[in-house]
């Protein structure tokens, strides 16, 4: 989505955005409805740049759904906007996702880049990262993955199915040239 702002309100904010972080547009978003009401716009008025060299297309090789900014907006302004109830079951779920996200991005080859993009992004709202969590996840994902047994009898029914379908092939081969 895109968004426009009164001029007094750009105006009266110095800088508008905070550059230090990596989703200012979206912080400048919930710091100014905490003060003033939104409304609609229903018409065309912007356009999207697709596959360039922009913040946003850096941002989604090491954070594809939005997982860090969503965590991030839960933390900083959930309470502002939420019940207790619907700001801890919305941290609960989003914290959830996102530490799965790293605990199955941990065996990657970026990870060091993805760690560092992620602590500086908690960083910068004076949270840390944290690694028990991400092994924890990385964990129960292995632990997941060695106990899908549904998985591994259809992977092993595929290689005799893939075996089976291969045998026919060379008795096929065979009798022809025997002929």
């Amino acid at each position: 989505t895109s968004v426009m702002f009164r001029s007094d309100i750009v105006q009266g904010r110095d800088p508008f955005y905070n550059e230090s972080s990596r989703h200012e547009d979206t912080e400048a978003c919930y710091e100014i409805l905490q003060r003033y009401d939104f409304g609609f716009v229903h018409q065309v008025l912007t356009f999207t740049r697709r596959e360039n060299e922009s913040i946003t297309t850096t941002i989604r090789m090491y954070d594809p759904r939005y997982l860090l900014d969503k965590y991030i907006i839960d933390l900083r302004y959930g309470r502002c906007f939420l019940s207790e109830r619907e700001y801890v079951r919305q941290l609960t779920m989003d914290e959830y996702s996102y530490y799965r996200f790293l605990g199955r991005r941990i065996f990657s080859r970026d990870i060091k880049e993805l760690l560092e993009y992620h602590k500086e992004g908690l960083r910068n709202i004076g949270h840390q990262l944290q690694f028990l969590k991400v092994a924890k996840y990385a964990l129960i994902i292995t632990m997941e993955c060695i106990l899908d047994l549904k998985g591994i009898i259809r992977y092993l029914y595929g290689l005799l199915i893939r075996g089976a379908r291969h045998s026919k092939k060379e008795l096929l081969s065979a009798s022809i040239d025997k002929e």
